[in-house]
């Protein structure tokens, strides 16, 4: 959450460091955060904790004046299809990085290394899973909870949820 403070008098959003003009038009000094909390409080200047924002691959929002969100669950078609075309794209990306080796097979006949093709196949089933998930979702709350999120447990460990964006990784 960040915190804005405005100048309640002119509607102004101050900036730390920065000078401003109050209701009279009288300069401020740019260290003007610097004041205690009465003396800001006497100059009209209140302080806003902004909420934290929702995800904005799945929401459209926007902040109002006191610091509260307006948010919006963006039409669950075009978010799958964002989704899948990221998947496909991360994919792809991923495969390229071997391809060279399947050219080398082509042009020289060496044979590629069973861990690379592993690899290349777990990165397929991956990103099929990935879609099929996400084709699966039916509701923004669901797709929310197909992004990875990492928590940590009493003990210590690590608990991994979600499936979105996980791939394997090729191991040397």
């Amino acid at each position: 959450m960040a915190t804005i403070f405005k100048h309640e008098p002119t509607g102004q959003t101050l900036r730390p460091g920065k000078a401003w003009r109050d209701e009279n038009r009288t300069q401020q000094p740019g260290n003007w955060q610097i004041w205690n909390a009465d003396y800001k409080a006497s100059m009209g200047i209140i302080e806003i904790v902004q909420e934290s924002p929702p995800d904005s691959r799945l929401y459209t929002w926007s902040y109002n004046n006191n610091g509260t969100i307006n948010s919006k669950a963006k039409p669950l078609d075009g978010v799958k299809s964002f989704l899948k075309q990221n998947v496909n794209i991360q994919q792809g990306s991923f495969l390229l990085q071997t391809d060279w080796m399947y050219i080398r097979k082509i042009d020289k006949g060496e044979e590629i290394p069973l861990h690379i093709q592993s690899w290349r196949d777990a990165v397929r089933v991956q990103g099929d899973a990935m879609k099929a998930a996400i084709d699966a979702a039916t509701t923004t709350e669901e797709m929310a909870k197909l992004f990875v999120e990492n928590s940590k447990n009493k003990d210590g460990s690590i608990t991994k949820s979600g499936i979105l964006y996980e791939w394997p990784e090729l191991e040397k």
